[in-house]
């Protein structure tokens, strides 16, 4: 009996004591990660700090300032009179900063202040170029930011107002730097982050610690390799979001209620709702910033602007930019061709056509009746496509192509102002009619998206390959709904009648496209264009997306073309050729969203499951990234 007590009370000790050390073993990994990244970071930013900024350094994180200018042995930029300028995660302490100022060439002098949060300093007149040093603190960031006031002037024929010629600069620590405690408070945080999202992986504890390591010494070396350079704070912070996002959603895989209809609604709605605060985010940090730039209060207060006031905009007119706009004044006044710069023939009927009938039933605003179209169709979109999948792959690649389809870095515009979720509706039900055998059905889908998208059309040689590959292409078996090939051309021919009755040439939206400097050209000019902008200092960033698009889009609807069937490859390459073939690069990373195919490549078994993770974990960051700049105004695609 006093042997059984004995083992009994050895065996509860041990279960008691078995939390306890999966705790430790739980802790262990990140504490060291931690601690690594902190030593890498500490002694990186004890170096000796010196570095000269050329204008193309500087000009990726200043505002107020137009774009670089040069003679053949000076390069400069002009302010619009109000500049700031940021140098990223310096450090903490104080550093001296060594200006080229001087007013614009052959105009007077002109009164200048430069500051930063804490102290600002009056330059007076300011005419001839001079170097300027200054002794300034770094913010409790870690950055060291420069305000730049002026007044302004103009030389004709530039109507631009300029402020201040700015050339190099140079900062060098004034004494002994650490890294700011918010940098190291965002690294702990990201870090944590990480970890959390490789708790669920099936791997040992140490395996997991060693990944975690090689984490934890990328993050503290980056800092160390782009001091000054490059603000990693919130990069760092948005990728171990996503890694633990990516975490949940490939867990949901296993839930079989989350990877059905109504989970795929589910997250659909999540997903909106994550793009609306991004939306707000957006607009509270801008003008923020706005008013730490204008003001030099560098305060991360609340921005000038009511809640409610921006919540409303984050959610309404915000996702009304660019074309959007056109749109609208399309569904108002109707289409304008001669007697305008930008002639809104261009655009195609369909969407605008919709918006009017909403704001004439339901009694809404333009913005509104396009924000509830979009809305609709990518709710349709997402469900008929979900079904498409269920029926030829399974639930499993239905559930990730939806979750590859939104979580790609311009799908905001699907619901925006835009004809993407449109498109995208009717690419995925005239799939789904074709996998079907509805041939007329897939011939009136084809139809209204040539009334939608110019590529629209490309739906006709699909239709009759599919039909043909149908009836085993033997031609005595053609029926008449072969001529069902036919409608997607005619939906182009009612567009071009209605062209040549108002405006008297049925080419008249090809016209108006040179008015927007759009059209044809072979396959390598946006290649070109792509390495010609990744060089240049204010958009390399844009041209890294567009080369990163170009490629893994072309490379995964040919994999689509060989591995999935006819209708489903030939749809996802056609469809993306004209965005291939243009002369302008900027609107490729939009126009390839309805090419659906390539997210069920990637969705599809053969694809490893840490590629997927890894995927998802970097399209999600720039996903909220693209949507934070679209609402504040800047073009994306």
């Amino acid at each position: 009996m006093r042997m059984k007590h004995a083992l009994t009370t050895l065996h509860q000790g041990i279960r008691c004591k078995l939390p306890h050390h999966r705790l430790q073993l739980w802790c262990i990994p990140i504490m060291l990660a931690m601690l690594v990244s902190t030593i890498l970071i500490v002694i990186s930013f004890r170096r000796p700090f010196a570095q000269l900024y050329s204008v193309e350094a500087w000009l990726r994180h200043a505002v107020g300032v137009y774009d670089l200018e040069h003679t053949n042995d000076f390069a400069y930029a002009f302010t619009d009179g109000d500049a700031l300028l940021t140098f990223p995660e310096v450090g903490s302490g104080r550093f001296v900063a060594a200006l080229q100022l001087s007013s614009p060439p052959g105009t007077v002098a002109v009164s200048a202040r430069i500051g930063t949060h804490a102290q600002q300093v009056d330059l007076s007149a300011v005419e001839q170029l001079r170097t300027y040093h200054l002794l300034l603190p770094a913010s409790k960031e870690g950055h060291l930011r420069l305000g730049l006031t002026s007044g302004v002037q103009r030389i004709a024929p530039d109507p631009r107002p300029l402020g201040l010629v700015v050339g190099s600069i140079a900062v060098r620590a004034a004494d002994a730097a650490l890294p700011a405690s918010f940098q190291l408070m965002t690294t702990l945080l990201a870090l944590s982050l990480f970890w959390l999202a490789l708790t669920p992986f099936r791997a040992t504890v140490y395996r997991k610690a060693i990944l975690l390591l090689l984490i934890g010494t990328l993050c503290g070396a980056s800092y160390a390799l782009t001091r000054g350079g490059v603000a990693l704070q919130g990069r760092w912070i948005g990728l171990g979001t996503a890694a633990v996002v990516t975490m949940i959603v490939w867990r949901l895989e296993s839930w079989e209620r989350m990877t059905s209809r109504g989970g795929i609604l589910l997250i659909c709605v999540a997903w909106r709702v994550a793009l609306w605060l991004f939306a707000l985010a957006g607009l509270w940090l801008s003008e923020a910033v706005w008013r730490q730039w204008r003001g030099f209060s560098f305060s991360f207060g609340p921005p000038s602007s009511d809640l409610g006031s921006l919540t409303w905009r984050a959610g309404t007119v915000v996702w009304m930019n660019w074309d959007g706009a056109h749109y609208q004044a399309i569904a108002e006044a109707g289409y304008t061709f001669e007697g305008v710069p930008w002639p809104n023939i261009a655009f195609f009927p369909l969407y605008p056509l919709l918006m009017r009938t909403v704001m004439a039933t339901a009694n809404v605003s333009s913005s509104v009746a396009a924000l509830l179209v979009s809305h609709a169709a990518l709710l349709v979109a997402v469900l008929l496509l979900y079904d498409l999948l269920l029926h030829d792959f399974g639930r499993i690649v239905a559930y990730r192509a939806n979750i590859f389809l939104l979580a790609f870095p311009t799908s905001f515009f699907f619901v925006a102002g835009y004809t993407e979720s449109l498109a995208l509706m009717l690419t995925v039900a005239a799939v789904w009619a074709m996998r079907r055998q509805r041939w007329w059905l897939t011939g009136v889908l084809g139809g209204l998206l040539a009334m939608t998208r110019v590529p629209g059309v490309l739906i006709a040689p699909v239709l009759g390959l599919v039909y043909l590959q149908h009836q085993q292409w033997r031609w005595r078996s053609l029926r008449l709904d072969l001529l069902a090939v036919l409608l997607p051309p005619l939906g182009l021919a009612l567009f071009m009648l209605y062209q040549w009755r108002v405006f008297g040439t049925p080419w008249a939206f090809l016209i108006a496209q040179q008015s927007w400097q759009n059209g044809l050209a072979p396959p390598w000019v946006i290649p070109q264009q792509i390495v010609e902008e990744l060089v240049k200092p204010s958009g390399w960033m844009q041209a890294a997306l567009q080369l990163g698009v170009w490629i893994g889009v072309l490379a995964l609807a040919l994999a689509a073309l060989r591995r999935l069937p006819l209708a489903y490859g030939l749809t996802g390459f056609l469809l993306i050729l004209p965005a291939y073939f243009a002369n302008i690069r900027d609107s490729l990373p939009r126009h390839v969203l309805i090419s659906f195919p390539i997210f069920v490549v990637l969705a599809r078994e053969e694809q490893p499951l840490w590629l997927r993770w890894l995927l998802l974990a970097l399209l999600l960051p720039l996903l909220a990234l693209l949507t934070m700049l679209y609402v504040n105004g800047f073009w994306i695609a």
